[in-house]
């Protein structure tokens, strides 16, 4: 059986390869905070600071700093926020 740290390297490689393509949108997509953030028009810190107030799309951290948006949480996200008038 392999060790905890076996299996989160191939976790993550696995991760990183499908990412890999930043143009394949698709529902199950995951993206980096800055994929997120480029697909949004913001930067990546705007998207930190999002998540430090708790506001913005949802995010999975995994480990001690990589964060990661899943495209359908940003889509959701998007459509729940208010509609301004003339926008």
């Amino acid at each position: 059986m392999p060790g905890t740290k076996v299996v989160r390297r191939k976790m993550l490689d696995c991760i990183d390869t499908h990412m890999d393509n930043e143009k394949n949108f698709e529902p199950a997509t995951w993206l980096t905070r800055k994929q997120a953030g480029t697909y949004l028009g913001l930067s990546s810190g705007t998207l930190a600071n999002w998540a430090s107030m708790d506001m913005g799309p949802g995010y999975t951290r995994i480990g001690h700093g990589r964060v990661l948006y899943r495209l359908a949480d940003i889509e959701q996200w998007l459509q729940s926020q208010p509609r301004q008038a003339g926008a």
